[in-house]
This record gives C-alpha cells, sequence and structure tokens, in this order.
C-alpha cells in the first residue's frame, strides 16, 4: 500500500528545491495570467463604454452612467440589490422622459417608461417586436431553447396556436376539478394539523400546492405535497426556481445549459410512451402535443414545423417551472396582504361565506362571482408583479416617437433590445394614484376605467401576453376560497413589514420568507 502525504516544500531536505521552484513557476504563470485578463477586461472596458455612448449619443437619448462591461445591472449581479428596488432606481433616473438608454453586458438597451410606448411595442408594432431576448438557443439547449417563451418567429407562432386551446374556458372548466381536488388536500392538511398551522412559511407550503396542481394539469400525474413531502417532483421544482440573478447572468455570458435535467425528460417521456401504448387521453398540454404529432405522421412537407418528443417536453417544462415558481409567489403575496389588512380579509371572507351559502360549494362558473377577491387578487399582481420585467427584441428598424417634447423621433436598429419594466410601471403614481397602497377598490367597477392593458402588465400584453395567466388566476382562486371558509390569516412577527425582496431572485420574492398563522374558524 502507497501511503500519501503532504509535505512542507521549503522544509523538505529531499526536493526541496524542485518543489520550490514549482511552486514559484505556479505562481508567476497565475500573476501573468490575472495580469493578462486585467489587460483584456481594461480594453473591453475602454471599447465597450466607447460603443455603448456612441450608440445612444447618436440618437440623441438620455443615457446612465454604465459600469464597464457588465453595464447598469451590476447591482443585481452582485446581490447588492434586488431586481424590482433596482427597475425603480432606473425608471426614476429621468423624470419625464419616455424612454432612456441603458446597457445589459454593454450591450445597448431601451428602457421604456411611456405606456403608450409600451402599446405601440407589444401591440400595435409586434410584428416588429415579437421575440423576447431569449439568452438559451436551441443549440445551447434542446429543451430551453424550445420552450414557448423562448421560441422566435413561425416557429412560436406555430405551438402558440397549437396550446392556445389549452386555455380555452372549456379545457379549464375540465380542469377545474384536478384544482379543486389539490386545493382540497392542502387545506384538510392544515385542518387536521393544529401544530402545522402555528407558523408557516407560505413559499414552501404555497409551492407545494402549485407543484400538486401542475404535476396533475399538465403531467397528469398525482402528488400529494402535503403528505409526500419531499418527492421528486417537488425537490426538482425547488432546485430548478431559483432564479438567481448572477446565474442568470452567466448563463447569458458564457452558454450555461440551465435544463439538463435527465428526470424531468424521463417523466415526460414516459407518459407519452404510456398513453400511446394504452391509448389513453387525458385533457392536457401533453395530450395536445400528442394529437399535433400524430396528425404530422405520414406527411411529407418540408415547411411544415413538426412537433417531437423535444418539442412536447421543452413545452411540458416550462409550464412546469412557470406555474411552480410565479403563481407560488403571487399567492404568498396574497396572503401576506390579507393577514396584514384584516378589514380586507374580512371582506373577501364574507364574500365567500356569502356564495357558499347561496349557492354551496364553489364551481368553475361560480368563480366570476367572486368579484372582490377578484380585485384583491389584481390589486396584489399589480403591487407584487411576480416578474419584475420583461423584453423585446427589435427584428425591424424601426422609429419610435420622441422620447420628450421638441426631440425627433429615435431610430432603433435591428436586434436593439427594449425592456420594460413592469414592477416600476405599476408602482408609478402616474399610472396608479398613492401606488403604494393596497387598494383593492382600485379595480372595482367604479374606478378601474384607468387601469388598461399597459399600466397593468403582471401578465404582459399583446399577443406574447402569457398563456397561462386565466389558469393561474383560476388555481389562485379555488386555494383562497378554501383557505378563507375554514381560517384567518395572521401575520408573523418573523415576516418583514415592509416586505424586503430577495437580492439572489430574478422574480419579486420575499427575502426572508413569508410567514403566516392559519387560525380555524369556529
Amino acid at each position: 500500500m502507497t501511503e500519501y502525504s503532504w509535505t512542507n516544500p521549503i522544509n523538505t531536505k529531499s526536493g526541496s528545491i524542485s518543489t520550490y521552484s514549482q511552486l514559484t513557476s505556479a505562481c508567476a504563470s497565475f500573476l501573468f495570467s490575472g495580469f493578462l485578463a486585467l489587460v483584456v477586461a481594461c480594453l473591453i472596458k475602454k471599447l465597450r463604454s466607447k460603443k455603448y455612448k456612441e450608440f445612444w449619443t447618436q440618437r440623441h437619448l438620455p443615457i446612465l452612467v454604465s459600469a464597464p462591461v457588465i453595464g447598469h445591472f451590476w447591482k443585481c449581479f452582485f446581490k447588492l440589490k434586488s431586481l424590482p428596488d433596482h427597475m425603480v432606481h432606473l425608471y426614476k433616473a429621468f423624470p419625464g422622459a419616455s424612454y432612456f438608454g441603458a446597457s445589459d453586458f454593454s450591450t445597448p438597451v431601451i428602457v421604456v417608461k411611456d405606456t403608450k410606448i409600451v402599446q405601440l411595442i407589444m401591440v400595435k408594432h409586434f410584428n416588429d417586436f415579437s421575440n423576447h431576448s431569449a439568452f438559451v438557443t436551441e443549440e445551447m439547449d434542446p429543451i430551453l431553447g424550445k420552450n414557448l417563451f423562448s421560441l422566435k418567429g413561425s416557429r412560436w407562432r406555430h405551438f402558440r396556436n397549437l396550446l392556445s386551446p389549452n386555455f380555452t374556458a372549456l379545457k379549464m372548466k375540465q380542469m377545474f376539478e384536478l384544482v379543486k381536488r389539490c386545493s382540497g388536500e392542502f387545506v384538510k392538511y392544515f385542518a387536521e394539523n393544529p401544530e402545522a398551522r402555528e407558523t408557516i412559511e407560505c413559499k414552501d407550503a404555497l409551492s407545494r400546492y402549485t407543484n400538486d396542481v401542475i404535476t396533475s394539469t399538465t403531467l397528469g400525474i398525482e402528488v400529494n405535497s402535503m403528505i409526500d413531502r419531499e418527492n421528486e417532483f417537488l425537490m426538482r421544482g425547488h432546485h430548478g426556481s431559483v432564479s438567481s440573478v448572477s446565474l442568470w447572468k452567466f448563463v447569458k455570458v458564457v452558454s450555461y445549459k440551465l435544463a439538463d435535467d435527465e428526470f424531468f425528460k424521463g417523466v415526460v417521456t414516459k407518459v407519452v410512451q404510456n398513453r400511446e401504448e394504452k391509448g389513453s387521453q387525458r385533457v392536457d398540454m401533453i395530450h395536445m402535443l400528442m394529437e399535433a404529432r400524430r396528425k404530422q405522421e405520414g406527411l411529407d412537407d418540408e415547411r411544415m414545423i413538426k412537433v417531437g418528443i423535444d418539442d412536447i417536453i421543452a413545452q411540458a417544462f416550462i409550464f412546469y417551472s412557470a406555474g411552480f415558481d410565479t403563481a407560488s409567489n403571487l399567492m404568498c403575496f396574497l396572503a401576506y396582504e390579507l393577514a396584514r389588512n384584516p378589514d380586507i380579509q374580512e371582506k373577501a371572507r364574507a364574500e365567500v361565506d356569502e356564495y357558499i351559502a347561496t349557492n354551496g360549494d364553489l364551481t368553475y362558473d361560480g368563480i366570476k362571482d367572486l368579484k372582490y377577491l377578484d380585485m384583491v387578487v389584481n390589486e396584489t399582481l399589480r403591487l407584487y408583479p411576480p416578474t419584475p420585467l420583461t423584453d423585446r427584441t427589435c427584428l425591424n428598424a424601426i422609429t419610435l416617437p420622441p422620447h420628450r417634447e421638441g426631440f425627433e423621433g429615435t431610430k432603433v436598429p435591428q436586434g436593439t433590445k427594449v425592456v420594460i419594466p413592469i414592477y416600476a410601471i405599476q408602482r408609478d403614481p402616474e399610472n396608479h394614484p398613492d401606488p403604494e397602497r393596497f387598494d383593492p377598490e382600485r379595480f372595482n367597477d367604479e374606478r378601474k376605467h384607468g387601469i388598461t392593458d399597459y399600466n397593468f402588465l403582471p401578465f404582459g400584453a399583446g399577443p406574447r401576453k402569457c398563456i397561462g395567466n386565466r389558469f393561474a388566476l383560476m388555481e389562485t382562486k379555488v386555494l383562497f376560497f378554501d383557505i378563507l371558509r375554514r381560517f384567518a390569516l395572521k401575520l408573523d412577527a418573523k415576516t418583514a413589514d415592509p416586505p424586503v425582496y430577495s437580492k439572489k431572485n430574478f422574480n419579486t420574492v420575499m427575502k426572508d420568507g413569508c410567514w403566516i398563522k392559519l387560525i380555524k374558524r369556529t
């Protein structure tokens, strides 16, 4: 047997000189590499900074001073500031301007503030701004690169048209019972376990609910995450939903693969194979994509956009990821605001009680009768949009209206990225008076005329609006109908009030969690 040990190279008599020389050489090599990297960084700084300034100066657009190489998101990159807070800071830089110039890793971007420009980009000139600036391509990752969010052009239109029928009122009604069952299991767990409801971390608890809903409605797999607390779907969901800003930027720079998840690929592939072998059908997204693939069998048309197994996996993956994380974030802030506003909570509960007294249990058609709960959900989405920003890429050179009176329009070249700061727009007093106040009444019939698709953008707007927004609203209202009928929500002392956002996440997430107590109604 050979014994290995660590030896101090200087004190060792045997081979001390050669070992020391190797160490010195390694240090010199390291220092030289560091010096070379510094020189390259300085050159990049000079070239990129000049390129950035010239790009906006030529267009007479107000610009922010940019950090070399990393651009205006460096505080988020180094986790010094949350993305929602940082976007508000940038948004306030040029009062009165419709838009201004900024940079994303020294790539020039336009940050839009005026809702009329938002409408122009998202709707009126949609064909010129139809793509997201997806940072993962099909070559980098066949799953993330093929999902509906990342797809571009004709492939995006094809898959959007394929998937849209899955979210019609009829299909939603068919999925309602699956959602209701998951909600029932959630409240049953807390009703039967008094110790569990003494203090609850909302993000963890509500992620379990969204995990069960998405696995049931997307994959056709029944999971009860309140009982099976470490099931693999839940663990994978938690792992994939940590939207670290640093990782997000790192991916963009070095083409790192995010979705190399053999588990998820294996699950979807097995579901597809089982359904093909047994001829079983289920009202969900996988069934629709399988039907589209089946109709293409035997057809030989080079122009046809064909549906393969990777396409099915990609769409299932993005719906699972988005449904798991963003929906639970919405519910987390909804629970928070109900707990910190007892009067609003009581009014929502009175509506639920009145509905039950008149109609009995909740039905899909009955959701529309919960008008006050709808107002509370919308106000939550206004104050805390799950995604603080969205973007578009300019496909055809276009001239935007002037950013201020007295200036000419801005010529936007092909390939320019446009950022729409949803969180900041929805907290602008010009768009929503007294914006920091949680006021569901701003969505009532008398006042909601001032709210448009362009100053209220939690799901985006136009043809690329989130395809699953109606589903997210349904699963949220179903759950809180059941919670309000059985429990009162009270804020735990561990919860920050007002909320502090996490600097580690790309989405709008509380820093140290949202802790509440559930008090069973008598």
